[in-house]
Formats: C-alpha cells, structure tokens, sequence
C-alpha cells in the first residue's frame, strides 16, 4: 500500500487513540450492561477482524477501516486486567500486575522477533501473513475466554446492602431454602 509517511503516522495515532478512548469511556458505561465476558469477546472480535482486514488491505481506505473495526480491541486486555485483579487480594495485587507487566513486555520483545522474521519470509507469497497469525492468536484467546465463562462455576448471588426490601426478601429466601434442605 503506498501510503504518505504522514498519513500512516495519523492512520498509527488513530489507530492506538480510538481503542483507548473507548476503553477508558464506554468500557465503564458498558459494564453495567454487559458481562465481563460478553465484552472480552467484544474486545477479541475486534482484534480479530481487524487485524484480518489488515492483512487483506489493498487500499488507505482499507487500512483507514481497521481503525473503525478495531476500536474495542483494548477491551479484552481491559477486561482481562479487571477480571485478574478481583482473583486475588488487595495486598497481592501489586506482585501480580509486575509478573503481569513483565509478561506483556517479554511478549512484546519475542513478537518483534518472530514477525521481524516471519514478514520477510512471507512477502512474496502473502504479505498479509502476520496480520492473520495476529487474528488467529486472538481466535486462541477468544476460545479461552469462552471455555473459562463455560466451565467456571456462576458466583453465588451479591445481597443487595443498598435495599432493606430486598435483604429482607433475600434472607427469608435463604431461610427457606436451609429449612427445606
């Protein structure tokens, strides 16, 4: 694709300015519709078509649309982060997001060197070969995130603190369910 170096350093800043503004403003509205799954899903659907739009992209245009079609993949990471922190304690939480933070950037450092390697080798033959070994690694997260949801047992039920009606409700319910079983 010939692009103007000007024009892929808008297309690169939008395309890292988009995901994050809306991580940081509808991922927090959407939460309160919507699992946090529903929305990792969302997060890896995004990374997936955008990164298979990219790799069959002819055109700017093209190229312009990854970042519409790409817009909520910051939301798996943001998801997966939430999601990490509520699994263990407040005192643990700094160790884990350091193990976390080290991961990320020994990933990044073994990814620079498998595409620097593999985007020569595949040039010739298909060009948009990374951008589909992205989408199909993004597949791989998105069948994890889905067997987690399908094989991890539902939390029991939050009481309502906010509402005497309802914990009134809720615990004549709980009393009647002992009393039965």
């Amino acid at each position: 694709i010939n692009m103007s170096n000007a024009n892929y350093g808008y297309w690169q800043a939008a395309r890292n300015l988009i995901p994050s503004l809306f991580l940081m403003v509808l991922l927090p509205i959407l939460t309160r519709w919507f699992s946090d799954t529903t929305l990792a899903v969302l997060g890896a659907l995004s990374s997936i078509g955008m990164f298979e739009l990219m790799a069959f992209s002819v055109n700017e245009a093209m190229l312009w649309a990854t970042v519409g079609v790409g817009a909520f993949n910051a939301f798996l990471n943001g998801v997966l982060h939430g999601t990490m922190s509520k699994l263990v304690t407040e005192d643990e939480q700094g160790a884990m997001f350091s193990v976390l933070s080290m991961l990320e950037t020994v990933t990044v450092v073994i990814a620079a060197f498998i595409f620097n390697n593999i985007y020569p080798a595949t040039l010739l033959t298909f060009a948009g070969f990374p951008f589909m070994l992205m989408a199909i690694m993004f597949m791989v997260s998105l069948i994890f995130v889905v067997w987690i949801e399908l094989t991890t047992p539902a939390a029991p039920k939050k009481m309502d603190t906010t509402n005497p009606e309802a914990q009134l409700r809720e615990r004549a319910a709980s009393q009647r369910s002992v009393a039965s079983g």
